[in-house]
């Protein structure tokens, strides 16, 4: 997920610094346009990817998503029908927890 925000920021840092050699050595003014036109439209692009397509996460849904299978772990594993699977020993309660945490 980092890659499209390392290459923006690649991409910025290139573009400011050919455009500021392109300023120094005095190369025009359509060029240095032209080079900073063109670099600002691959950070466009960029960021237009990023929010296109790539999955953001959103922390208070996921929250609840995760809040809700918790309970529903527990739920189970204290059910009146579940005392086939109920923790007996160390090693089976610890797996419970595990899995609860896991979730």
């Amino acid at each position: 997920m980092e890659v499209p925000r390392f290459a923006r920021g690649g991409v910025n840092d290139v573009g400011a610094a050919i455009t500021a050699l392109l300023g120094f050595a005095s190369a025009g003014s359509a060029v240095t346009g032209a080079t900073g036109a063109g670099f600002g439209l691959f950070d466009s692009t960029f960021r237009n990817y990023d929010e296109a397509f790539l999955v953001h996460e959103d922390l208070p849904a996921l929250q609840k998503l995760v809040v809700a299978e918790q309970a529903k772990f527990k739920t189970s594993l204290f059910a009146e029908n579940n005392k086939t699977n109920f923790p007996v020993s160390f090693q089976e309660a610890s797996s419970a927890i595990n899995d609860y945490a896991r979730t």
